[in-house]
């Protein structure tokens, strides 16, 4: 048997307006789960059918204990989904939840009575995302909707006015994933419904008393046709391209050695220049040949773009990956939004053979499956040592990454590398308890991106979600949420917070001291910069950055 300590949250509205937290020692062994050791505290307020936060994280189902040790360790804090509703310990008051939306069906009397109350089976999705403002109608009421617009066709545009206001409504919506680290079953999955009710109300809810400042948004990003200068880049013939990679020079071409590279810069936003220039210079530093494209790369219109229009955003980015296919070179992107996005358009292209062709009709016969993208933290993870040759510059700093799994991401799937792990380990039969103990002592997961920059990497659950793209048409929500989760940061010690994300970077940094004064909070001298000027600062290489950048002195 092994131990760990439950730090569980103790609250009774009944009787204080005081929360504590109450520590449980707990033997486990294998088969021990989170939930029935919950259930057998005495006089515990918990409810399995809403779940629990464990270290801030979502658990909507049971789960062995030797899992979250493993991925925690041995020191647990328990809480549950919401503060505002708590009604004891763990436990939240539905009732009131729901009764937060009377005023909808007040106005919706269309709705039938069973059917309101269909909207408690979605209240668990409201208590996910860390967003402040209490407006907003919640993700598990946008859930709900989206079962109403099914249930009653014909109230279809009166149900959409219902989420198009740019501030409570589903424009707001900021992926909440993430958050969760057991998701609930048979759950739908929340990002790609709401964004398909996103969609519903760009192309529906145009509507007097909407909320239209974002319409206005959505037309600017709406993506252009590509230029025929832009196509004449990619005129070179199939013959020249297959000329250069031969026989040998296809093998040469997969080298890890022989790669060149091109770095994305397709930005709207002047915050960006420091990004591009970071990348490149810590391409260079590295040993990695850059090249520029024959033509410009094209911007991917946002966050919004593939949610708008989805089929013009892949064929968008499917030419810059084509650009960068015929100068035989990797994309690289500084920024994890942008890496993102091209992530899913070269998959989404992959499944719609039809799209595919297409595509291929228009920029030559590029294979989508072996001419990949690349995140630069990728880059500095894979890269033969250690980026300093002797003590890290930043070994005595603590630093905070926006997201935070950007000190991760490079690790493809840390239960795919911890099965690998305790395979070595423990040899073919294993008994349970050597499972229990190798499966603790993987809880410090060795993360290439640390080992190569150094310092003491915090993970903050606030910085699991980004509002930058609230900047458009909800500016005042863009800049409280994204002070708040960069105070968040500072609060928890952080010498230097790690951005890779454009919208991030000017919260953070020009727009400093106006988020603070909208928070009440006094303004702060942490710096921000990009991951690659961090690892620039690993490298000693201050005279890389722009003076304005120079910030390590500060921290």
């Amino acid at each position: 048997m092994q131990t760990l300590e439950l730090s569980i949250f103790r609250f009774c509205a009944k009787e204080s307006y005081e929360y504590y937290f109450q520590k449980y020692p707990i033997a486990y062994d294998h088969n021990l789960t989170l939930f029935s050791t919950l259930e057998s505290i005495e006089n515990l307020g918990f409810d399995r059918s809403m779940g629990l936060r464990v270290q801030g994280l979502c658990v909507f189902d049971d789960v062995p204990l030797y899992e979250l040790v493993r991925e925690f360790g041995a020191n647990l804090y328990l809480e549950p989904l919401s503060q505002k509703y708590v009604s004891k310990d763990l436990v939240l008051d539905k009732k009131a939840m729901f009764a937060r939306y009377e005023w909808f069906f007040s106005k919706y009397d269309f709705i039938a009575p069973s059917d309101r109350y269909e909207l408690y089976k979605y209240l668990w999705a409201n208590t996910i995302s860390l967003q402040s403002d209490d407006s907003y109608l919640g993700d598990g009421f946008f859930l709900y909707i989206q079962w109403l617009l099914e249930r009653y066709p014909k109230h279809f545009d009166t149900l959409i006015h219902t989420l198009a206001n740019a501030q409570s409504g589903v424009m707001s919506y900021t992926p909440i994933e993430d958050l969760i680290y057991i998701n609930k079953p048979n759950a739908p999955h929340i990002t790609h419904t709401i964004h398909a009710l996103i969609n519903k109300v760009v192309r529906f809810g145009q509507c007097l008393g909407c909320g239209r400042a974002w319409i206005n948004e959505l037309e600017s990003i709406k993506v252009d046709s590509i230029p025929s200068s832009a196509l004449q880049a990619l005129s070179t013939s199939q013959a020249n391209t297959q000329n250069k990679s031969g026989a040998g020079g296809a093998n040469k071409e997969n080298s890890q050695d022989s790669r060149v590279f091109i770095v994305f810069d397709a930005y709207a936003s002047l915050s960006a220049k420091p990004l591009i220039s970071s990348t490149k210079a810590l391409l260079q530093a590295l040993g990695h040949p850059l090249i520029e494209p024959r033509s410009k790369l094209l911007p991917l219109g946002g966050y919004f773009g593939s949610i708008v229009d989805t089929r013009a955003f892949i064929k968008r980015a499917a030419y810059n990956i084509a650009l960068a296919a015929k100068e035989r070179a990797v994309l690289v992107f500084g920024d994890y939004e942008s890496y993102c996005s091209m992530v899913f358009a070269q998959t989404e292209l992959l499944r719609d053979k039809t799209l595919l062709n297409e595509v291929c009709a228009l920029y030559g016969q590029i294979d989508y499956y072996i001419n990949p993208v690349q995140h630069i933290n990728t880059i500095i993870a894979g890269s033969q040592s250690k980026l300093w040759e002797r003590e890290s510059p930043l070994t005595h700093l603590k630093l905070v990454a926006y997201p935070s799994l950007l000190a991760c991401d490079a690790l493809d799937g840390c239960q795919q590398v911890a099965s690998i792990v305790l395979k070595r380990l423990l040899g073919p039969n294993p008994t349970q308890e050597e499972i229990i103990n190798a499966t603790q002592n993987l809880h410090a997961h060795h993360h290439p991106i640390v080992s190569k920059l150094g310092g003491e990497w915090l993970d903050i659950v606030e910085s699991r979600q980004d509002f930058s793209h609230l900047q458009a048409y909800n500016y005042e929500g863009y800049l409280k949420e994204s002070s708040r989760i960069r105070f968040a940061g500072i609060d928890a010690g952080a010498d230097m917070l790690v951005v890779s994300n454009v919208g991030l970077f000017r919260a953070f940094t020009t727009l400093a001291k106006a988020g603070a004064k909208s928070i009440g909070r006094d303004p702060s001298n942490t710096p921000t910069l990009y991951l690659p000027q961090v690892a620039l600062l690993a490298l000693g290489m201050h005279n890389k950055l722009d003076k304005k950048y120079r910030t390590l002195e500060l921290a």
